[in-house]
């Protein structure tokens, strides 16, 4: 009865619940939904873009239209291979499904939700700064930088739905002193999902998610279009080995449950192709801190 509960099909579905919960940085990007991934490691995905297009005025009464063709652009994310493994040993395998969450399922589906915030952030953390907080902190020069953040995107016609802005742990202390902010924990609407609880408040039509991901002393502005976040999940094993596959919203895992020989014992592996890339860098505004004088 106790390895009952640790069916694969369980499990699995319960690790994509606690990596959704997990997850932070790539809710705030678009999210590409490919068909399960049979391809190699390091492989590549290729996100379209579509262009914006202009409407026509016809001038004359009865005068040809001008049909302009669909263009798209296109941009490669590389795909990496991210799992976490371990070894169960007979005393593990009779813990109770709760325990076996808590115990083993979360550590490794915390692991494998590190990685995609990880895969993201680097993107992010890789952009040259376009504009500066000064190196002394103040509400004025907070402000300032914001607002001039918020007109470039405008400025690129960037939607105003959809918005972010997400901050190191230093830059969120600056934004406390912002008269504008709203922190979330005023609202008091009692939302509990993963991306509410990273959600530390509003300004000039900003979601703000403060995360450890970005280096200390920067941010980025951007639209949820601005990036992408890819996420390929290999497809459930056939034959001997006990595994399944759960998705939600775009995020999935693949779990497996497997005999390792070499020392006698139940293996349990979590594991998942994903990565990120840069799409339009006209709505994202990369934001560092000058050095101090």
């Amino acid at each position: 009865m106790a390895n009952d509960i640790l069916t694969s099909g369980r499990i699995s579905a319960l690790a994509v619940e606690l990596l959704y919960r997990s997850i932070v940085l790539p809710r705030t990007v678009s999210t590409v939904r490919p068909d399960e991934y049979n391809g190699p490691n390091g492989g590549t995905v290729t996100v379209r873009i579509r262009k914006t297009r202009t409407a026509q005025t016809q001038t004359t009464p009865g005068a040809a239209l001008n049909v302009v063709d669909l263009d798209e652009d296109s941009v490669t994310v590389s795909l990496a291979h991210v799992y976490d493994a371990l070894n169960l040993t007979d005393e593990e395998l009779t813990y109770k499904l709760e325990d076996f969450a808590s115990q083993v399922l979360e550590p490794q589906v915390g692991a494998v939700a590190i990685a995609a915030e990880n895969a993201l952030a680097g993107v992010i953390n890789g952009l040259t700064a376009e504009q500066s907080f000064a190196a002394t902190a103040s509400a004025d020069d907070t402000q300032d930088v914001l607002l001039s953040a918020r007109a470039a995107l405008t400025d690129a016609s960037v939607p105003m739905s959809d918005r972010f802005l997400v901050v190191s742990s230093s830059i969120a202390n600056r934004l406390y002193k912002v008269p504008d902010f709203v922190r979330a924990d005023a609202r008091g609407d009692g939302a509990s999902s993963a991306i509410r609880d990273a959600i530390i408040g509003r300004v000039y039509g900003f979601t703000v998610v403060e995360t450890p991901a970005i280096d200390q002393g920067e941010a980025a502005a951007y639209h949820r279009s601005a990036l992408a976040f890819v996420n390929k999940v290999p497809p459930a094993t056939p034959g001997q080995v006990n595994s399944a596959v759960a998705t939600r919203d775009g995020i999935g895992v693949r779990t497996l449950r497997q005999y390792n020989p070499s020392n006698l014992s139940e293996q349990s592996v979590i594991h998942t192709y994903m990565g990120a890339g840069l799409v339009d860098g006209a709505r994202v505004v990369k934001l560092g801190t000058a050095a101090a004088a």
